[in-house]
């Protein structure tokens, strides 16, 4: 399920009917300094609870480090911590009214799913820093996570089951969509065209894929620079792809691809896509200096229409089935907006 992260601003600390017992997030003291250790564990610090569904502070630490994980973040400072908090309310939030939308529904889980579920909080729990273990986290910790994780699952497959985006619906929708409309409309001959080179690659870059050093790449701008003014005056091109270029990969077809659109990297393609026969061009990427050469342009076979119409025919019913995936997201969500104002106002 693609979750949509909701903001804090639905956060309200309220006490009504019963319905929203504790709405407690201790996120000053537990993010301004770090998360550090608390002297209570943190098992016992109710951060969220509505009706019998409880989130406890100790899964805060959980869902900061999986939040810190998807976003790549690796430290909060005062640039990202409010962003980053009202993102963490937010799905804290959503998590214990799902999960008690589900239970309210009569969503239950199996034996043999708890059995399946333990499994792998056992293994999310081995796997965890040891920092992170440091917070007072615990292998019950990942199960009560998993567990309501689990049941937010089956509520929204509940929910989806209750409506099918028609067929008029989906099409609208994808008709609205400016690269599926563009990759369908587009010219056939722009896709099946390939072309046929022979290159040179002098690589800028070690074999890890680091940088080489300035002077390194200096020589190696400048190594592409002789070889290019040498070929340009008619010296045998396939001599000099044997003798200099670092393209492992294609040197025993004389440094010869042929390749259609979207396959090789931009600058590469962009180039090659753009010569005349015979034309020689050096092209900089992220690679190296690429020394081309066009040695033709394939003429396009009614071989390669059958295949292209096949191609384009899959992209359609999965872009149809996706499209139609989510609306029913969406619909998910509108229902949560619709029904969750029953466990917070």
């Amino acid at each position: 399920m693609a979750n949509q992260i909701t903001g804090g601003n639905k956060m309200k600390h309220l006490l009504k009917k019963g319905v929203l017992l504790i709405l407690v997030l201790a996120f000053v003291a537990t993010f301004g300094s770090g998360c550090k250790k608390k002297k209570e564990p943190l098992s016992e610090q109710v951060a969220a609870s509505v009706k019998e569904s409880i989130i406890y502070g100790d899964e805060v630490i959980l869902w900061q480090a999986v939040l810190e994980d998807s976003s790549g973040i690796t430290e909060w400072n005062d640039d990202n911590k409010a962003a980053l908090k009202d993102s963490l309310k937010g799905r804290i939030e959503e998590i214990a009214i799902l999960a008690q939308m589900a239970r309210d529904s009569g969503l239950v889980l199996t034996e043999e799913e708890k059995t399946e579920i333990d499994t792998q909080a056992q293994q999310f729990f081995d796997d965890m820093p040891a920092e992170i273990k440091e917070q007072g986290l615990t292998v019950e910790t990942a199960k009560r996570a998993f567990y309501n994780d689990a049941l937010v699952g089956k509520i929204y497959d509940k929910t989806i089951a209750e409506y099918t985006p028609s067929e008029e619906e989906v099409n609208e929708a994808l008709n609205n969509d400016q690269t599926y409309v563009e990759s369908v409309t587009q010219d056939p001959d722009y896709y099946m065209q390939k072309v046929t080179v022979k290159h040179i690659l002098i690589k800028t870059i070690n074999d890890d894929g680091t940088p080489k050093s300035e002077e390194e790449q200096a020589k190696a701008e400048e190594t592409a620079n002789d070889v290019l003014d040498k070929v340009r005056s008619g010296e045998d091109f396939v001599t000099f792809v044997q003798e200099f270029s670092e393209d492992t990969g294609s040197l025993s077809t004389d440094g010869e691809y042929t390749f259609g659109r979207g396959e090789m990297v931009p600058e590469f393609e962009e180039a090659s896509f753009d010569m005349e026969i015979g034309e020689i061009r050096l092209v900089k990427t992220d690679y190296g200096w690429h020394i081309i050469r066009l040695e033709a342009i394939p003429e396009i076979t009614t071989e390669d229409y059958e295949s292209y119409q096949n191609s384009l025919d899959q992209y359609m019913d999965q872009a149809f089935a996706s499209m139609s995936s989510y609306l029913q997201s969406q619909y998910f969500w509108e229902q949560y907006e619709i029904n969750s104002k029953d466990y917070i106002v």
